[in-house]
């Protein structure tokens, strides 16, 4: 039997991502592809240099970019394909619940129901050609208005798809509190969505991305789980009561920032000590530089976890993901029966 390295178990072990980004994660070729195809200029010599940029709000400013090249149908299923590609070769994606942030392709022109249809369409022939399964959470960008939100979920119940099964709340911090989106949440939460919300950003500082961010999602919005989170350590009481309440937390290694890498690891080996359940995600793997193979070895090594570890956060993501019983359990058996045969390849 051939033997595999610890860093290639890692690559290979069978994955679940909850926090991915459907912008992030197109890869570049596909993305300069799609803006020459609809004449739309990006700030960019060629793909090589697209996802080229600086601190956070550089990237923002890119991801908007590229967000807004996209106008048909098609561009949306060869986005939503070649990001599942990408993420099932590189990283042994399995699952993935994908964040879309509709209002962002609103602004090149498209309708709710051409982007969402174009994503289920290249979401059904990545099923169909390498078994990943994919469902979608379209996520308001929080540096909207509150009525943006609003009206951005109401055509999500307008234009309901069973793979649509929850929402999000991303983009910057700072601009847009938890509370400022109340309402659009309680539409959600009242059509049976499950919620979810980017909080406690370590980018954006106490004052930006502060603790009380992630209650007021538990208590307000109601979320089933949080992203990122990582500011929470600053308020022992806050952290008691995520913990006490075994509120699933995906973190995510940031990339090719190296800057950010030693405190993100450093917050994120806290947060698994402190005893939340802590599963680990790419984000935005292609504008990141980082796939999800990648993220594993990194953080996995950095946080230095062993075999067993690496196989908990594998898992802790199957048990966070928004899937009814019987799935679950269909889902943990299958990468329970894969992880074992890798396990006994290990060198």
């Amino acid at each position: 039997m051939e033997t595999i390295s610890f860093e290639e178990f890692l690559r290979r072990l069978p994955k679940a991502e909850l926090h991915c980004h459907l912008v992030g994660a197109i890869p570049a070729e596909t993305a300069w592809e799609i803006a020459t195809r609809n004449g739309v200029e990006l700030p960019a010599s060629g793909p090589e240099s697209l996802y080229d940029f600086g601190q956070f709000y550089e990237f923002i400013e890119r991801y908007m970019q590229v967000a807004e090249a996209m106008r048909t149908r098609e561009d949306f299923a060869q986005a939503a394909y070649a990001a599942l590609r990408a993420g099932h070769l590189a990283g042994n994606v399995r699952y993935r619940e994908m964040f879309f942030n509709p209002t962002d392709h609103y602004r090149g022109g498209v309708a709710y129901p051409d982007l969402v249809d174009g994503l289920l369409d290249g979401i059904r022939q990545a099923e169909q050609d390498f078994g990943v399964r994919c469902r979608l959470i379209p996520s308001i960008n929080r540096m909207e208005s509150p009525a943006v939100a609003v009206d951005m979920v109401r055509d999500v119940l307008r234009w309901r798809r069973d793979e649509v099964i929850g929402i999000g709340l991303d983009a910057a911090e700072p601009s847009g509190p938890p509370e400022n989106f109340a309402e659009a949440y309680r539409l959600a939460e009242d059509a049976g969505l499950h919620r979810t919300a980017h909080v406690c950003e370590d980018y954006a500082g106490l004052d930006g991305g502060p603790p009380a961010n992630a209650l007021t999602a538990l208590d307000l919005l109601h979320c089933d789980r949080l992203d990122h989170g990582y500011n929470l350590l600053a308020d022992p009481a806050a952290l008691a009561r995520c913990r006490d309440a075994a509120v699933p937390f995906t973190v995510c290694e940031p990339g090719s920032n190296e800057a950010r890498l030693p405190k993100r690891r450093e917050s994120i080996r806290a947060m698994i000590d402190a005893g939340l359940p802590v599963s680990l995600h790419s984000d935005d793997p292609a504008m990141h530089g980082a796939d999800p193979g990648d993220v594993y070895v990194g953080a996995v090594t950095a946080l230095g976890l062993d075999v067993d570890g690496a196989i908990d956060l594998c898992l802790a993501a199957v048990d966070a993901a928004w899937l009814d019983d019987t799935e679950r359990r269909e889902l943990r058996s299958a990468f329970r029966q894969e992880i074992a045969g890798l396990r006994d390849r290990l060198a």
